[in-house]
């Protein structure tokens, strides 16, 4: 189909990691023609990219025109990538897959960690492990920092988890074990390798494979119970865009916010809203997951000592909290923080220890409300509703001033100051302290989740399908059931390429 076609047989919806490698997956069939929409800026190659993303390819990119920003009122506001590459053009580059228990405890044989490894291998091109678990000639290339080039808090934070008694773990991404090693990222050369970049940018020739940027979706267009494309808004003006089937990529906040736009969702929540019913789904937007965050802050006593504390997160370090029956579930990274940056009145610090509760107990939702005429998403995270959840913060909180303890770190003359000695010297101080300096690790996930066909909550099947409908499915981390234990850029690139896999299948 040529540029000006508005008939396609598969419509994407998002050009974000999922969308752009489901386009490129997609398109191998030449005679499937294929649209991907993305409401930011176009990223045709690397050439093209944009200067703050350039610039600044080691750690997230917080440029509002590059953003989807939802202000929440507890905690930080959430933030998705605007721009083709979605959130993988903007995040902090770690490539982390989470654990095979998180994947087998999805319930789904489709999705069993056995059934994805040969997605996750295809698409990897890692430079230091060839073996049964990582793959050598994908599109996407991941590295680890050499010791040599860590930069002096990477190595203290190595250093110290030793003295701590943690064990070396080299490869965080082989499926056994845990303890402290080299992060892998996905950014050779310091470049931030997106999936418009890796996947989409090399077949952007392809005759059947159609890419409209800054094209806004305003809603997804049913006749009966069959999606038969969107309403969009292109360059300012209305278009009607036909597909033979329809893939929501807009991830977990957008894709639930079109379905409940387009009257696809619970039908009391689209009745307070004033939207028809077009498809009562109970399960849309229900099963909010992410990754709460909270940094161990601490004070270069020597000024001097700040510059050299470098940018990229280079050292992780997993480990299962004392008394969890969850294996490795913290997570820990250490990273500068500059003193402009803090807030509320908090104390300035020069570094942090960012620890990572990476599979809370609690669950939560989305909330939508009417603002301007727009659908404004309002998020219920529900974080440190269960006291096994803030037990694993009070463990992480007092390892990580055991970490800023040890000898490690007296290189770098640091000295806690967040939480201070009165807010760790009690559970209930240290509660309170928590609750304060609580934040969002931008990994929504589960908005949309897949199940089984005798679960009334599954939103869509294991191939993406939604439930009562023809036509349509939702293909990004919303239909995950439950985060990872790590990263979840790297997830997303399997569940597109996996997606990809059972719709060939099941052709």
């Amino acid at each position: 189909m040529g540029q000006g076609a508005t008939t396609f047989d598969v419509v994407v919806i998002g050009g974000g990691t999922t969308g752009c490698v489901l386009a490129t997956r997609l398109s191998e069939r030449a005679d499937r023609s294929v649209l991907l929409m993305e409401a930011g800026a176009d990223v045709p190659d690397v050439a093209s990219l944009p200067a703050a993303l350039a610039e600044r390819p080691a750690n997230a990119v917080w440029d509002p025109q590059y953003l989807w920003s939802y202000p929440e009122t507890t905690l930080n506001p959430a933030v998705r990538g605007r721009i083709l590459g979605g959130s993988g053009a903007i995040n902090g580059c770690a490539f982390v897959r989470g654990i095979p228990e998180d994947y087998d405890s999805w319930g789904l044989p489709e999705w069993r960690f056995e059934a994805v490894l040969p997605a996750f291998r295809r698409m990897e091109r890692d430079a230091d492990f060839a073996d049964a678990w990582h793959g050598t000639d994908g599109p996407v290339p991941v590295r680890r920092f050499a010791r040599d080039d860590w930069h002096p808090l990477q190595t203290a934070l190595y250093e110290g988890a030793r003295e701590c008694g943690y064990d070396e773990k080299a490869d965080i991404n082989a499926p056994f074990g845990e303890g402290v090693g080299p992060l892998p990222r996905n950014d050779p050369q310091g470049l931030r390798m997106s999936a418009a970049l890796t996947h989409l940018a090399p077949v952007r020739g392809r005759p059947n494979l159609t890419v409209w940027s800054d094209t806004v979706v305003s809603r997804i267009l049913v006749d009966g119970d069959r999606a038969v494309g969107a309403e969009v808004l292109r360059d300012r003006a209305p278009v009607t865009v036909r597909g033979g089937e329809t893939i929501l990529c807009a991830g977990a906040i957008e894709s639930p916010r079109l379905l409940v736009g387009s009257g696809i969702g619970p039908a009391p929540v689209l009745e307070d809203l004033g939207i028809g019913v077009v498809h009562d789904l109970p399960g849309v937007a229900e099963n909010l997951r992410d990754h709460p965050v909270v940094k161990v802050g601490a004070r270069c006593d020597d000024d001097a000592a700040h510059p050299e504390l470098g940018e990229p997160q280079q050292v992780v370090v997993t480990y299962t909290a004392t008394g969890s029956e969850l294996r490795a579930d913290m997570q820990i990274l250490a990273a500068p923080e500059w003193r402009g940056n803090a807030r509320d009145g908090a104390p300035a610090s020069d570094f942090v220890l960012i620890t990572t509760l990476e599979l809370p107990r609690s669950r939560g939702r989305l909330r939508f409300e009417r603002r301007h005429g727009e659908l404004t998403p309002r998020f219920e995270f529900g974080f440190l509703d269960d006291e096994r959840d803030r037990a694993r913060y009070r463990d992480a909180a007092r390892r990580s001033v055991a970490l800023l303890e040890s000898d490690a770190f007296a290189s770098l003359t640091g000295t806690c100051i967040s939480p201070a000695p009165a807010e760790h010297a009690s559970d209930d101080a240290l509660d309170d302290w928590v609750a304060r300096t609580l934040r969002v690790g931008q990994h929504s996930c589960g908005t949309c989740r897949m199940g089984p066909d005798d679960d009334p909550g599954a939103v869509v099947d294991a191939a993406g399908r939604v439930r009562g409908m023809d036509g349509l499915r939702v293909a990004d981390l919303s239909i995950v059931p439950d985060n990872v234990r790590g990263n979840t850029n790297a997830t997303a690139f399997m569940v597109a390429e996996h997606i990809a896999e059972l719709i060939e299948e099941g052709r």
